[in-house]
């Protein structure tokens, strides 16, 4: 199981290396630019620093507010990382964890027990010659897909919500430098939104992992020796365990809602079952009417057939009167060209 995951383990280091490179690769350049900034934002102020109202606390106020700026661009690494590991610590304390769980080690950790139980069942199975039932291996494959699915959900919603920060707030650098003029400081502003939403949703998503991470394993331990009990009890499992997965990606989207102010639909699983009664309905009613429509090929063959020569007929028709037309203005021409010039 561990050699399966290497390539998301790959993804996530080079995620993170990709994200450090960058605030380093990024730190010359703003530097740069909120010192070019400070100079217009100085001189665009003069009188506030040089005029007859003149005041050092007004230069030494600004001055530590470029400071400030410039000692968050050197050292925004490694505040990254405090927020990161304080919103995964509240998110591990609430949901009573004791260790911050990947996607990796969520995905290797649960399907350990999926797969074992799936194996008990299926070892439990009489064979084919001993009265042994297909639909059975197929219902249990079918409950081991659910199952799978709904773990990588879980686990893509986590990975999501990391790989949101660390990019999202590595990129957000840039706007650092802006926030020391009037004009472009509400620019500035939005770096805290954009660490804030994305601080609460990586805690809601390790929440939600810590909170059924424990669940899941207790969930599909066999305990049972009849196999229809066991066989029942995987299913069940797997549709609840499909459950949370949607339960969890709606409670990190809720969380950014709610930090940002942005409108989120509540809908679920739950709602696409009449709207796919509704669908259905209309595909049967097109359907239907594809079928009338077959059965009344005949006539409208025909009568797109006759159409057809009409109109063929008709553009003849139109065509040999314009000839005609031009026959005669022809010989107009010529007559009145012999009459008064030749």
């Amino acid at each position: 199981m561990n050699s399966a995951l290497v390539l998301l383990n790959n993804v996530s280091t080079h995620i993170d290396q990709a994200c450090i490179t960058g605030i380093t690769n990024l730190q010359s350049p703003l530097l740069a630019l909120l010192a070019t900034l400070a100079v217009i934002s100085i001189a665009t102020e003069f009188d506030m620093f040089f005029g007859p109202a003149f005041n050092f606390g007004n230069m030494i106020v600004r001055i530590m507010h470029i400071g400030f700026l410039a000692a968050m661009i050197q050292n925004w690494g490694m505040l990254m990382v405090a927020i990161k590991e304080t919103g995964q610590i509240l998110g591990m304390t609430a949901g009573g964890a004791d260790a911050t769980y990947t996607p990796t080690g969520l995905i290797g950790e649960t399907c350990d027990s999926i797969f074992d139980s799936f194996q008990h069942i299926i070892s439990s199975f009489p064979s084919f010659t001993s009265g042994g039932s297909v639909a059975a291996y197929i219902v249990a494959l079918i409950a081991l897909c659910i199952a799978m699915y709904a773990i990588f959900r879980i686990a893509f919603t986590l990975f999501m919500a990391n790989a949101e920060f660390l990019i999202l707030g590595s990129l957000s650098l840039v706007l650092i430098p802006f926030g020391i003029t009037k004009w472009t400081r509400s620019i500035a502003e939005k770096t805290w939104g954009i660490l804030l939403t994305s601080a609460v949703k990586l805690m809601v998503a390790v929440f939600m992992v810590s909170l059924i991470q424990n669940e899941i394993t207790a969930a599909f331990s066999v305990t049972d020796t009849d196999v229809s009990e066991n066989v029942a009890g995987f299913l069940t499992s797997a549709a609840s365990l499909v459950f949370l997965s949607y339960l969890s990606a709606q409670a990190v989207d809720l969380a950014m809602a709610m930090t940002t102010g942005a409108v989120v639909s509540t809908n679920n699983i739950i709602h696409a079952i009449p709207n796919a009664g509704r669908d259905l309905k209309n595909y049967g009613g097109k359907l239907v009417s594809l079928i009338g429509s077959v059965k009344r090929s005949p006539a409208i063959c025909y009568q797109a057939g006759k159409d057809t020569l009409n109109g063929l007929k008709n553009g003849y028709n139109t065509a040999r009167n314009a000839y005609n037309a031009t026959g005669r203005a022809a010989q107009k021409a010529i007559g009145w060209w012999q009459n008064y010039v030749g």
